[in-house]
């Protein structure tokens, strides 16, 4: 119970940057469409739970296999970009009767796709591994400890998205009363943009 708790914590602050699942659901939020944004969650925590687990399996798979974590890294550029695309083409209003035109299964598909191509989800998990082992309390070492670990990292995971949902559904009106909604979607087009620029030029650092 505790590995879970401090787990789940630990997930919840380290998910509060902005990135390109919780920037979805918001914006799925935005248009008003709480449902889609709940199954985009749920298929951005699965991959969460996967990993988390691969690392307290002790799973070096990168040290193995280190062009997948190229191919990870740079994937996500063109996956922010095309979501930025999207983004700033997408109509500003969006109706109640064309928000069931969009097939149940995308919205989830769309968070497991964005969750997988983040090439930092194995490597944070590890290294909160890594302290865990200096506090008796917390070593990750029976199967249901690894379980509650990964368990706790979805979780967390999910919570902060569900709480940036109900925070953009909230504020909603007051957004727009005040912003119009080609405008938001604009920023968050841009916000795409920069973490595609920002993604890039640190590989291209690196290379």
């Amino acid at each position: 119970m505790l590995i879970f708790l401090c787990t789940m914590i630990i997930s919840f602050m380290g998910s509060l940057q902005p990135g390109p699942l919780n920037m979805s659901i918001v914006q799925l939020s935005l248009h008003d469409n709480p449902k889609g944004a709940l199954k985009m969650n749920v298929g951005g925590c699965i991959p969460e739970f996967v990993y988390s687990l691969l690392a307290a399996e002790g799973l070096v798979i990168f040290q193995y296999y280190p062009w997948l974590l190229t191919y990870l890294q740079w994937g996500v550029v063109p996956l922010l970009l095309i979501l930025a695309y999207f983004t700033w083409v997408s109509k500003p209003q969006v109706h109640a009767e064309d928000l069931g035109k969009t097939p149940s299964k995308a919205h989830f598909w769309k968070g497991l796709i964005l969750s997988i191509f983040n090439p930092q989800l194995l490597p944070f998990w590890m290294i909160v591994l890594i302290n865990y082992q200096t506090f008796s309390w917390l070593k990750v070492q029976t199967y249901p400890h690894k379980i509650a670990f990964a368990v706790g990292a979805s979780v967390g995971a999910f919570l902060l998205n569900y709480f940036y949902s109900q925070l953009a559904l909230k504020y909603k009106d007051q957004i727009f009363a005040k912003i119009q909604q080609e405008t938001v979607q604009k920023w968050m087009a841009y916000i795409f943009i920069i973490m595609a620029i920002a993604q890039g030029g640190k590989l291209l650092s690196e290379w």
